[in-house]
């Protein structure tokens, strides 16, 4: 194995058309084991240091709290990586979608400590990347079914970073999150 892998961006056609407006966000020439790592990062330094009245804020009645959309964050991480092993490993059984507010509720992330979530979140994150890092590089370009849709396993590394920056802008621009 390499001790540094550049993955080549995704091309369209590889991820449905809806994560379109995640991808388009990322540089093409993005090291996206670089920004994976540098969101861990970011969850580590800056979501431990927010306040309760921070992690608690809703910037409207039916919105997600901050610690949901933290939550949402950990779900995704664990649902996109979980289609990533299992589209490596060869599964041709589609594998189902999810319903992201379902998730959230059932979750119950206001009720948990913002520690405990940090935790979680890093320990699925860095099982995500001990993935993508050794992952045989012929498997990126496998393609399987997720929520009745086609996607390869290297889109669904970059839809991870992507899915997260698209967060990171929300938190910034609607609940006034300071990076």
């Amino acid at each position: 194995m390499d001790d540094y892998i550049i993955f080549e961006f995704p091309k369209p056609g590889d991820y449905p058309e809806y994560f379109e407006k995640y991808i388009k966000e990322l540089d093409p020439e993005i090291d996206v084991i670089g920004l994976l790592e540098d969101q861990a990062d970011f969850i580590e330094e800056v979501f431990a240091k927010l306040p309760d009245t921070v992690l608690n804020f809703r910037y409207a009645a039916e919105k997600w709290s901050v610690k949901e959309v933290l939550g949402h964050l950990i779900d995704c991480e664990r649902v996109f990586g979980y289609r990533a092993f299992c589209i490596s490993r060869g599964e041709e059984q589609p594998l189902p979608g999810f319903d992201e507010n379902q998730y959230i509720k059932s979750g119950v992330y206001d009720e948990r400590t913002v520690e405990s979530m940090v935790i979680e979140f890093l320990s699925v994150r860095d099982s995500n990347l001990e993935m993508f890092e050794t992952l045989p590089v012929e498997t990126l370009d496998i393609a399987g079914t997720a929520s009745g849709k086609r996607i390869t396993v290297r889109a669904l590394m970059f839809v991870i970073a992507a899915h997260f920056e698209h967060h990171l802008t929300v938190l910034q621009e609607r609940y006034g999150v300071e990076v």
